[in-house]
């Protein structure tokens, strides 16, 4: 019996000394320029340690991460550590992830520079010089048959462009009506954006799914995990984020960064 409750005892201190962590969401990039895990459950969330600091832009797929510091363009793993680094230029930049959460394309704002990802590093992608130069890209996708999708906003409105990656050649351009930026299109092919009353869904069959929440004013999308958006506001620095799996669909605000 004495045995027994030495072991008992035990046990008990080790779970004490090895708290359960909460659910882990996906990564964030943070008011402070810092790129964090956000932990939790639906409306508790948590903002965790920075995986990163001085960034310009990040986003997570839910299985990689993609991270822009003034110089330097960083693959993080599903924990945030990095796996592949390489140069990069100065400014903001569009990310793509493939439908399986693996790292797709990049694109250079001050450059108007496609990169796409090989396996081991990304590599200069051609595109050709009309499809960007018409308009500003703000927003990329992984598309089929070695395609990337563009959209472009032009003084008439917003422009989905189809590349091939090895040529740059225009495969195909359609304007995406009723819809105004920022926009952020999924590599399934669904565009969200916002409208008045919350955040829009545009399915690939053209049906719709509002996401009630108060928006931003001035706001940028970006991929926070697997089903995941975050919502930022340029004004304010506050954070949001989007639940988009269908039949879970719902707008949360997240915390404010602990220092």
């Amino acid at each position: 019996m004495k045995s027994l409750a030495i072991l008992t005892l035990a046990a008990g201190l080790a779970c004490a000394e090895s708290p359960i962590s909460p659910p882990e969401i996906g990564f964030i990039q943070a008011a402070d320029g810092t790129f964090r895990p956000v932990r939790g459950v639906a409306a508790n969330f948590v903002l965790s340690k920075p995986a990163a600091s001085e960034v310009v832009c990040g986003a997570f797929s839910g299985s990689f991460g993609l991270v822009k510091t003034a110089s330097e363009l960083t693959l993080t793993d599903a924990a945030g550590k990095s796996i592949a680094s390489q140069a990069a230029p100065a400014g903001a930049s569009l990310f793509a992830f493939a439908l399986n959460g693996k790292p797709a394309l990049v694109y250079f704002e001050s450059t108007k520079s496609l990169l796409a990802w090989n396996g081991r590093s990304f590599v200069a992608a051609h595109v050709e010089a009309s499809a960007v130069v018409s308009g500003s890209v703000v927003s990329i996708a992984a598309a089929p048959a070695g395609m990337a999708a563009l959209v472009v906003e032009r003084d008439h409105g917003l422009w989905e462009i189809r590349v091939r990656l090895d040529s740059g050649a225009i495969a195909s351009q359609s304007a995406i009506t009723g819809v105004t930026g920022p926009v952020l299109l999924m590599p399934s092919g669904e565009i969200l954006y916002g409208n008045t009353g919350g955040l829009m869904i545009r399915r690939t069959d053209g049906s719709e799914k509002r996401i009630s929440g108060r928006l931003p004013k001035n706001f940028a999308l970006q991929p926070m995990g697997a089903g995941w958006i975050s919502i930022s506001d340029l004004d304010t620095r506050r954070l949001y984020a989007a639940r988009i799996v269908a039949g879970q669909e719902r707008f949360y605000a997240l915390p404010e960064v602990s220092q």
